[in-house]
């Protein structure tokens, strides 16, 4: 009997269980997109909520199974399998922290973790190509090249002698 119950438990707690943490990094005034996914989960209502998560209070959205939520700057999609995405927009230093993707079941809601760094925008950073003589002189032979032809064809075209007027066509 003690065999079935552990069976009964450990079953349970896989039946319930959300998959692992998450862990999210943006940028000031950028946004982040993540997915939660908790088994068996396709028909009940997911939430996402501030940490602590101990009070209805906490949840910031909540979406029904296979709906689309928005409320501030927070947008949940739920894709009827037991999943759904969680996106943020128009990220602030405040919104670091961690949250909870959770599902309203019956009894105990099931949660993933969730923690999110939104970093100060000038600490991300650019890196462009270093310019080289060989590249920058190139270039400048190049629209010399081109601005002697221009100035060749228009002199040519201004010009009332028909045979300056062919040999500027042949180039």
């Amino acid at each position: 009997m003690k065999t079935i119950s552990v069976f009964c438990c450990l079953l349970c707690a896989s039946w319930t269980g959300a998959e692992s943490d998450i862990i999210v990094e943006g940028f000031e005034r950028g946004e982040v997109t993540f997915r939660c996914s908790h088994s068996l989960a396709w028909k009940y209502n997911k939430y996402l909520c501030r940490d602590p998560c101990t009070d209805s209070d906490h949840k910031l959205v909540t979406v029904v199974s296979g709906g689309k939520a928005e409320k501030g700057r927070i947008i949940l999609v739920d894709s009827g399998d037991g999943g759904f995405t969680v996106n943020f927009t128009q990220l602030q230093r405040s919104d670091s922290g961690r949250y909870w993707c959770g599902v309203d079941r019956i009894g105990i809601d099931t949660y993933n973790k969730v923690d999110l760094l939104v970093k100060d925008a000038t600490s991300q950073t650019t890196t462009l190509p270093e310019a080289s003589p060989a590249w920058t002189c190139q270039n400048f032979s190049t629209i010399t090249h081109q601005m002697d032809i221009s100035t060749h064809i228009t002199k040519a075209s201004n010009s009332t002698d028909e045979s300056e007027e062919n040999i500027s066509s042949g180039l």
